[in-house]
């Protein structure tokens, strides 16, 4: 919650792309993705999005319009919809973000992360059998990935509970809940 301290810390950062030379870079791109996450988490996610275009010409500009940086950039905008209320630009670009990182190797955390993701976003609309089906296949991949369970995967039984509950399925609700935490 420290967001004018990082709005500062981006402008610098901002000023050190400019003065080597680095503006328009995917580097760039990236710096501003993060500054749109700090408009979008500080309650302005209006501004989140007019950087988040600026992001997406510079990605599209350098070649990454398929890569897992598109997808994280999606992502973003999609929440950024969300805290706005639109629900349906808020599925649009989960469903593009989707698209894709199914298309990478090695970043299955992202896929079920984009499945989470959009799962939360279905639920809204109350599409639940879509939901449903998105939660399932995160759940199988973070059961499949190796080592500790990571984090994210907590995400994604709290929505199950979520899920559960608004089906009545009060037990399974629990029992997601108790998983989660």
């Amino acid at each position: 919650n420290r967001f004018s301290e990082a709005k500062k810390v981006y402008a610098v950062a901002e000023e050190v792309i400019r003065r080597l030379g680095l503006e328009n870079t995917e580097q760039h791109g990236t710096t501003l993705l993060n500054l749109a996450s700090v408009h979008t988490e500080e309650g302005d996610p209006s501004k989140a999005l007019e950087l988040y275009q600026r992001v997406s010409s510079i990605f599209q500009c350098s070649g990454l319009q398929n890569d897992y940086r598109m997808a994280a950039l999606c992502n973003n905008i999609s929440h950024a919809y969300e805290k706005l209320g639109m629900q349906n630009e808020a599925v649009s670009y989960a469903e593009k973000a989707l698209k894709i990182i199914k298309g990478q190797q090695g970043y299955d955390v992202e896929l079920a992360t984009t499945h989470t993701t959009l799962a939360a976003r279905y639920m809204k609309q109350q599409r639940q059998e879509e939901a449903l089906e998105h939660l399932k296949e995160a759940e199988k991949i973070f059961l499949n990935l190796p080592g500790k369970r990571n984090v994210h995967y907590a995400a994604t039984l709290n929505a199950l509970g979520e899920l559960c509950y608004r089906r009545g399925q009060l037990e399974d609700s629990a029992k997601y809940y108790e998983q989660a935490l």
